[in-house]
């Protein structure tokens, strides 16, 4: 199943720099999908809508499913560029990553990230080439947007949960909202996990001090074991996060340098910087419970004996 939505940051500028709620999200089928790519952006002053427009489809995949390339709609996508060839590999990968393309006519930007449990949320958007619709306009640019999660993303929680960026110097807005709000969301759901993994661990602890039994014992032994592969899994997730923030950080520097060729002094959105460099301190501190709790789970270990006995 797939959705579209189409946006302008014209429209979004003359509502107050709002996104319009809620979102007028297209259903669409394979055939339909196909062309909602192809088209070209829609754009009519009459109703304000023109500047950079943004073009989103969303994918929803069916639990547990892998991204396959060679669907009809992503083989569309990759003809018209709004899946560059080199993001292949890492697509159907499946496995987390982020990923920036710089070149003379277009940019992209990849975010594959882990969701709570297993699974995984893919961004991949691209700026396509500059459009003129006459002599007299300014360029404008299309945004074609991609994303890929077997459990659906809130895309209106994306868009319209945090202010809209509107603090651009001598540069047109963008919508490089929608890869920073998916940053926030996986900072605040790892912060969740982290909580989820501390709680247990400390039950444990106090299931493992009140056993006396035999049976109780082996069960405390596997909790333990899961407990440290979650551990794991939850580093790595946290890893990837942080390499999120970096990958943010290089494309505002990239498209301020792009600017700079043209104008004077231009400055990218500090609203966005400043949201991306908080959230990016908010995952830093949580270095410090990522490496207690290995030694935790390992001092639990110890003290449950291999043959299901506490050790004294």
């Amino acid at each position: 199943m797939y959705q579209g939505l189409e946006l302008s940051t014209r429209a979004i500028e003359k509502a107050g720099w709002k996104v319009s709620t809620p979102l007028q999200l297209q259903d669409l089928d394979t055939d339909t999908a196909k062309h909602f790519i192809q088209k070209d952006c829609k754009r009519d002053l009459r109703i304000n809508w023109d500047g950079d427009c943004l073009r989103c489809l969303v994918v929803h995949l069916e639990p547990q499913e892998r991204v396959a390339i060679k669907d009809p709609v992503l083989q569309t996508a990759l003809r018209k560029g709004w899946i560059p060839a080199e993001f292949v590999r890492l697509l159907g990968s499946g496995n987390a990553g982020t990923s920036l393309l710089w070149t003379a006519d277009r940019r992209s930007l990849f975010l594959q990230l882990p969701k709570a449990g297993n699974g995984l949320v893919t961004m991949i958007l691209t700026c396509l080439p500059s459009v003129r619709p006459n002599a007299r306009c300014q360029p404008q640019t299309d945004w074609a947007c991609i994303i890929l999660s077997s459990d659906g993303v809130d895309i209106e929680s994306l868009l319209a949960k945090d202010p809209f960026p509107n603090d651009y110097t001598r540069m047109p807005a963008d919508f490089m909202i929608l890869p920073v709000s998916l940053f926030r969301w996986r900072v605040e759901l790892l912060v969740e996990e982290l909580e989820n993994l501390t709680r247990n661990v400390v039950n444990e602890e106090e299931q493992l001090i009140s056993a006396v039994e035999l049976s109780e014992l082996d069960l405390i032994r596997k909790a333990i074991f899961e407990l440290g592969k979650v551990q794991l899994r939850l580093r790595r997730k946290w890893v990837c996060t942080l390499e999120v923030a970096a990958t943010l950080s290089q494309y505002f520097d990239a498209i301020e340098r792009r600017y700079a060729e043209e104008e004077v002094a231009p400055r990218y959105s500090e609203i966005l910087r400043q949201r991306v460099r908080m959230d990016a301190q908010l995952c830093g501190s949580l270095e410090y419970d990522l490496q207690i709790i290995p030694s935790k789970i390992d001092s639990q270990r110890q003290m449950v004996c291999p043959h299901g006995e506490i050790q004294k």
